[in-house]
């Protein structure tokens, strides 16, 4: 992780700052930021003054008077790799034509903001997006590490490391695909203000931590969640974990979370709840074995070969006959068939898997096996 120049775009300081040229630039990471209004020698690279990754704010009171002087600095901060400059128009209104031509074939940013602008408030603005990018990635680091740890008294330590206040009973939330960043930051303020709560950046999306003294009340808690949520996003995935009465479970909880979410595709659901996986979460830990893979090819394989030769459809009428839950009404009325076409398809399939006499063990095979096909089909 890192900021670039395109996220400062996001706060609210930069409403009213537009940008004048060198928007291709917009991926340039800020290291630092920084003020200055005095002379720029060419000796600034070398005594590591300038570095990669500086932002600057200033007035260009020093070049404003000349042409040569603003197109030397601009050559100055590409060469040292500074992400961009946002200047502020208490002397500049108007660049000229050459220094915009030179900023932009260099793919430089260059920002104008109004001369009420305090630079304060610009390089306090960056610098906190600077500094909770350095605590996402140390809260990053607790969570792969929580992730590869197998003592409990140590994910309880890694626990109260992520919040000393933390109580017994929890519940983790994995929130993705966030609408924009200005809702994340809502999401991300929320949940943080509240002492016994987390809300940590963990790769795409947020690691919600949600704990209470009294488990009757988490409930409530992750209704609360969901409305914050549906309040300030219109699409977005989001996993829920079951219910833990001790902090040693969070690892399990975590990963349930993240798995909950890797579903969403499968069960077609925005809201995906561990609990709901039934037995997904059983083929999911097999995906990769071979024995998975056997038994969906001897379900499935005869079907395809089937209506390769005859066009019967047997297989796409399996998956919608499994998702109707073996109602042949629904089904037919899915597929524009006929009731009594899906009934003798149904005892066609049987047939092919030599499985007439054996009606429950029947419908449990074509289950799980409509259910492989989706985990090996789907974007997990």
């Amino acid at each position: 992780m890192s900021v670039k120049v395109k996220d400062i775009l996001n706060l609210d300081i930069f409403n009213d700052i537009k940008i004048v040229t060198g928007q291709n630039g917009l991926n340039r990471t800020i290291q630092r930021v920084s003020v200055f209004d005095c002379p720029i020698k060419s000796d600034v690279i070398d005594k590591n003054i300038i570095e990669e990754g500086d932002f600057f704010v200033t007035s260009l009171f020093v070049v404003k008077d000349s042409l040569e002087d603003m197109l030397k600095l601009i050559k100055i901060l590409v060469e040292s790799k500074a992400s961009g400059v946002c200047v502020i128009d208490e002397y500049i209104d108007r660049f000229p034509n050459e220094f915009i031509e030179l900023a932009s074939k260099n793919s430089f940013p260059v920002f104008l903001a109004d001369k009420d602008v305090p630079y304060a408030d610009v390089i306090q603005s960056i610098m906190e997006l600077i500094i909770k990018d350095k605590e996402d990635i140390i809260s990053e680091m607790k969570i792969e590490k929580l992730l590869k740890e197998e003592s409990y008294e140590k994910i309880t330590k890694i626990a109260y490391d992520i919040n000393n206040d933390f109580m017994k009973n929890l519940v983790v939330l994995y929130l993705l695909k966030f609408d924009s960043k200005r809702n994340s930051s809502y999401i991300y303020q929320s949940i943080n203000k509240r002492e016994m709560w987390s809300a940590l950046k963990y790769k795409d999306g947020a690691l919600i931590i949600i704990t209470n003294s009294e488990s009757k009340q988490i409930q409530k808690q992750v209704d609360y969640i969901l409305n914050l949520v549906n309040n300030t996003h219109q699409n977005y995935v989001l996993g829920i974990s079951n219910l833990y009465e001790d902090l040693k479970y969070l690892k399990k909880a975590t990963i349930e979370a993240i798995t909950s979410c890797e579903f969403s595709n499968i069960l077609n659901q925005n809201i995906v709840r561990y609990n709901q996986l039934g037995v997904y979460t059983i083929l999911a830990t097999m995906k990769y074995k071979v024995e998975l893979k056997e038994f969906y090819n001897k379900i499935v394989l005869p079907l395809k070969e089937y209506d390769k030769k005859y066009s019967l459809n047997l297989f796409e009428t399996m998956v919608r006959f499994v998702d109707n839950d073996g109602n042949y009404e629904k089904t037919a009325n899915e597929m524009f068939q006929h009731e009594n076409t899906i009934r003798y398809r149904i005892t066609k399939i049987k047939q092919i898997l030599n499985m007439e006499e054996m009606n429950i063990e029947f419908l449990t095979q074509i289950s799980i096996a409509v259910k492989i096909h989706k985990l090996l089909n789907a974007s997990l």
